[in-house]
């Protein structure tokens, strides 16, 4: 009797697990073990976890995908062609069932597993960073008047330079316009050179 009151109570819960009931159950942390993760790398996952992974209900299936140690296993860092997850996302086979990945999606995902190839940036990254790797390859052919830090100003938040413009609009993918967005490696040198003003 014990044992057939435990398996209803068991699968009482099990019937109320979801949003529909409003209860929550804790979860794993699902960033899983980062902390060795080098900032740009928690940026990538993250962003990798709320706008693909999340969104695309791969984690219905695919629960391990909720921590780094589960992501880890189905990607070759630095190489998105070799990758599992990535290649499976590409040809359309995952997620299985589902709506494709899109375009956004996919360089989102490209851009996680190039954030673990060895990386070279500079330790200081000053406006001539910002002009050679950002302004002049993303931005200077339709924001001609960029051209110095004075021009860049406009763009900045003096205040709470995290919170300027010239990020918030390359994070949310709005510039630069009709191109491909900025990969994390891109955005963390803007994060850089704007926590150094």
């Amino acid at each position: 009797m014990r044992h057939l009151l435990t398996i209803i109570m068991i699968l009482s819960l099990q019937a109320c697990v979801g949003e529909k009931s409003g209860l929550k159950f804790s979860a794993p942390d699902p960033g899983g073990n980062i902390d060795n993760l080098t900032e740009e790398q928690q940026f990538a996952f993250e962003e990798l976890q709320q706008k693909v992974l999340k969104p695309s209900n791969c984690l219905n299936c695919h629960s391990g995908l909720a921590t780094f140690e589960g992501v880890q296993a189905m990607f070759k860092p630095g190489n998105p062609e070799e990758s599992s997850m990535f290649v499976k996302m590409e040809d359309g086979s995952m997620p299985m069932g589902g709506e494709p990945v899109t375009t956004e999606q996919l360089e989102i995902t490209r851009s996680f597993i190039n954030s673990f190839s060895v990386p070279v940036e500079p330790e200081v990254v000053d406006f001539a960073v910002i002009q050679q790797r950002i302004l002049v390859p993303h931005c200077i052919q339709c924001h001609s008047k960029v051209t110095s830090e004075e021009a860049l100003g406009k763009w900045i938040n003096k205040k709470k330079p995290l919170k300027s413009l010239f990020l918030s609009v390359v994070a949310s993918g709005k510039m630069p316009k009709n191109k491909p967005r900025l990969d994390v490696k891109e955005q963390m040198l803007i994060k850089k050179y704007l926590e150094q003003i």
